[in-house]
């Protein structure tokens, strides 16, 4: 009996400690660990002279990895070969060759989000080390901004990059720069460097190798050396693609209009939209400055004008004139457009085919055209220069332009909106942006985005003076 107690007092004791033992495990569940490792400890001292290279050793407070370790850690001067980068539980740790090493060189090392902790992958925050080859630190830099050259925006995808100016012109095609820094919404600041001279570039890469090598990249080049310099030195570029632009006169498709009509035709995949509303009598919907638009769905084969007729007040309109646009698909009507006036549009089958020669039915609609009341104003006071093209622009669409001929310049019957101002540089005169080349050297033409918002209001005038503000910068300064 007594030998039977004791085997039940063990068993009771054996399951009290089973469940001791539970109650110390980790529960699943509870709050996620957001917290970044933190730098403790490096084992080669910031701006440290006279470096030769060699393991450099970041310890941190809790257990990292790495991720990304050649697109993130980032040495400038670049390198011929990445760096080799190790994590061993708290340690990360670089081998930088000194074979890799210019002599008398100053060097900034940045670790990107490279590391993270081993559980929840966060990042640690951005870790920059300085270091000098030599036995002082090069202090001169080159700040500036980079546009695109036909927008007049900031080119925020664009590389800044420094060739030694002794390497011939075509070395930007094969070699990788010696200098290299991302720009930050269109500015950019390269820290550190020697007072020599250097061939400067902006260039969006595509194949992510910083050579000017693929179709597609953009490029931008000053026609002089840059010698490093104190904060004062800025340099402007702007991209542009090697090929025949024309944005001076911006190509927008047509947008639908408020009405969707689509007669029965043969086959009712052939449709087509228009600017205007003809389902309230009302509503004044014609824009008496662009006219009456049909934007078919299908590229138009045939079209037969005897079958359009506009009518105005029951009178024929002999005078409207009816053209079909090069993409096929856009068919626009044009006569003198009266103000407030109700217009009748009648259409015979067969007005329209597409290429499989499916014929449009007939229809009637109507629609009421604006008055100048409905219209803003706007008036620009600017430098009289006839290679300064105004360009007026909505939704980043060119809606009109003038030369600069006069101190005065007006833009009448404006829809009610919020424009941009843009100045185009047109030094050759040929009423368009042309695009630079970079083998003959010869820079972009450029545009230059004026910041003020032009609000357009029916029945309202804006003024806007900008004879003492753009000041068009030298495209290599």
């Amino acid at each position: 009996m007594m030998r039977l107690m004791n085997r039940g007092l063990f068993l009771i004791g054996f399951l009290v400690g089973m469940m001791s033992c539970a109650n110390i495990m980790t529960p699943d569940g509870g709050p996620r660990d957001t917290k970044a490792p933190q730098l403790r400890r490096r084992s080669v001292a910031d701006s440290s002279l006279g470096f030769r290279g060699g393991k450099i050793q970041f310890e941190f407070d809790e257990f990292i990895q790495i991720k990304d370790a050649a697109s993130q850690i980032q040495i400038s001067p670049l390198v011929s070969t990445n760096i080799k980068a190790s994590a061993h539980k708290r340690t990360l740790t670089l081998e930088i060759p000194d074979s890799l090493l210019l002599p008398s060189t100053t060097y900034q090392l940045s670790l990107g989000k490279s590391v993270v902790d081993l559980h929840e992958g966060n990042p640690a925050d951005e870790i920059r080390f300085t270091f000098s080859t030599g036995q002082f630190f090069d202090s001169l830099s080159i700040r500036g901004k980079v546009f695109e050259s036909e927008t007049g925006l900031p080119d925020t995808a664009a590389w800044i990059l420094l060739h030694p100016a002794n390497r011939p012109d075509s070395a930007i095609s094969y070699e990788k720069p010696l200098y290299a820094v991302k720009n930050k919404m269109g500015v950019f600041e390269l820290l550190h460097l020697p007072g020599r001279a250097f061939k400067i570039y902006a260039l969006r890469d595509l194949n992510n190798n910083l050579k000017y090598d693929a179709p597609g990249e953009r490029i931008a080049f000053s026609n002089s050396n840059i010698v490093p310099g104190d904060s004062l030195l800025q340099v402007t570029l702007y991209t542009f693609f090697e090929k025949d632009l024309d944005s001076s006169k911006t190509a927008s498709s047509p947008k639908p209009g408020v009405n969707s009509n689509k007669p029965k035709s043969g086959d009712a995949t052939f449709t087509y939209m228009l600017n205007v509303d003809t389902s309230n009598l009302k509503s004044r919907s014609l824009d008496i400055t662009q006219g009456l638009k049909f934007t078919f769905n299908q590229a138009v084969k045939n079209w037969d004008e005897t079958k359009i007729r506009l009518y105005q007040g029951g009178i024929l309109d002999a005078s409207v004139s009816i053209v079909l646009d090069s993409t096929r698909k856009i068919l626009k009507l044009s006569t003198d457009w009266q103000q407030d006036v109700l217009y009748q549009v009648q259409l015979l089958e067969g007005f329209v085919q597409d290429t499989l020669l499916r014929k449009m039915q007939a229809d009637t609609f109507m629609f009421r055209s604006k008055r100048k009341s409905d219209y803003g104003y706007f008036t620009l006071l600017c430098p009289v220069n006839q290679n300064l093209v105004a360009q007026l622009m909505l939704n980043n669409q060119g809606i009109r332009e003038q030369a600069c001929r006069d101190t005065i310049l007006n833009f009448t019957q404006l829809n009610p909106g919020s424009y941009q101002l843009r100045l185009l540089k047109d030094e050759n005169g040929n009423g368009r942006l042309d695009a630079g080349n970079w083998k003959q050297k010869r820079q972009p033409e450029i545009v230059e985005l004026i910041p003020n918002e032009i609000l357009i209001k029916a029945n309202w005038e804006q003024k806007l003076d900008i004879r003492k503000k753009p000041k068009l910068k030298k495209k290599d300064e």
